[in-house]
């Protein structure tokens, strides 16, 4: 039996200066701009203990659980603002048994909080593009997820290892990105036209339901491949604004192959693709990013030189968001396509150099710890 505890306190200060100065066409002048400008000092502290307990069940399932309970404080003297503190209850559960000496299961809950950051909850209104304004949310609450996990880790005698995992995560007080149009928009004395209001918001809630995989296959004695794969079944419900909920798929995969050519020379190929999928309002894009890379070890293997390319055949990554908004009570039917072209292209040269051995810890999917403190 294995008995843990420990405290840990998350301490955040943050000044943000902004002077705007904007041209005014009546004057012909500068002037100091007192709709944009603004002076504001962020503090966050969290205070949090945790309690955890590992032993054995029945000579059959190795058990470890565990909790922690924190405290939340933050506070911004932007004018008119308060925030409320809150405490969270976290508890953490790990049910695994080893089938034989190459495979076994797992089961696992784990309750995750994300909380709001400085810039989601800062309530200044960004009018650098008068067509599209950004604030932030000082009322968000933190998002509470409840993940389940059950899990299968199989190792084989040629140094490959396999996992795969059903999960299901839901997600209350779910936090989205959420856009309004408005044909008049007031700030101060001045009133912006055809705008859309972009915002963090508690939404509602979102469930997760998939399949990962991921694992290492050698090939042959010079070939190895390793994945990471994720099929993801995303139901979102708009309680906000009245939206219709969405029910969407996405896939996310990455795939490296290692060829030793020499046994000091290797190549590599790296490939990552995340589909484009449905939310609340309209569509993300998909993501495609390859790699190629040439290494080159030496003072046995203690040193390392190697040639690496990131999209080497596209200067850019072009992304097309798509938004839509039904007409609703705080705004007018919008539609808008936004496209971001992302400098994605790299080439570098890479050296690197080992003072000692590491042990490196491998994937989570072996793993049967809790770790209470973490978020």
């Amino acid at each position: 039996m294995l008995l843990e505890t420990g405290a840990k306190t998350i301490l955040q200060d943050i000044n943000s200066t902004a002077n705007v100065i904007t041209y005014n066409p009546g004057t012909g002048n500068y002037a100091y701009d007192p709709n944009q400008s603004y002076i504001m000092a962020y503090n966050r502290k969290v205070y949090a203990g945790y309690l955890s307990l590992g032993f054995s069940a029945f000579n059959f399932f190795d058990i470890k659980a565990g909790g922690r309970f924190e405290h939340t404080n933050t506070g911004i003297d932007f004018p008119g603002t308060a925030i409320p503190s809150y405490n969270t209850w976290v508890p953490t559960a790990v049910i695994s048994h080893k089938l034989n000496d190459a495979s076994s299961i797992k089961l696992s809950y784990t309750k995750r909080i994300e909380r709001a950051d400085y810039r989601e909850i800062n309530p200044f209104l960004n009018l650098s593009d008068p067509y599209n304004i950004t604030t932030g949310n000082p009322l968000l609450k933190p998002e509470i997820g409840n993940v389940f996990e059950l899990g299968y880790n199989r190792s084989f005698n040629n140094g490959g290892n396999l996992y795969v995992a059903l999960f299901s995560r839901h997600n209350s007080d779910d936090v989205k990105s959420y856009t309004n149009f408005y044909s008049e928009y007031q700030v101060g004395d001045t009133v912006y036209h055809n705008v859309a209001v972009n915002s963090p918001q508690n939404i509602g809630s979102e469930q997760n339901t998939g399949i990962t995989l991921s694992g290492s296959l050698p090939i042959g004695d010079k070939f190895n491949l390793r994945t990471n794969t994720s099929l993801i079944n995303k139901y979102i419900v708009n309680s906000v604004y009245g939206g219709p909920t969405v029910s969407a798929m996405s896939l996310r995969t990455n795939l490296n192959l290692t060829y030793d050519i020499s046994g000091t020379l290797v190549a590599e190929v790296f490939g990552n693709y995340n589909s484009s999928m449905r939310n609340i309002q309209g569509r993300t894009p998909k993501f495609i990013s390859y790699n190629f890379a040439l290494r080159k070890q030496f003072m046995n293997k203690k040193a390392s030189i190697g040639f690496t390319t990131t999209n080497p055949f596209a200067k850019y990554v072009d992304q097309v968001t798509t938004i839509t908004q039904a007409a609703t009570g705080n705004g007018l039917p919008y539609t808008s396509y936004n496209l971001r072209r992302i400098p994605y292209q790299s080439f570098g040269i890479v050296m690197t150099w080992r003072f000692s051995k590491l042990d490196v810890k491998k994937g989570k999917e072996q793993d049967n710890s809790v770790s209470p403190i973490e978020n």
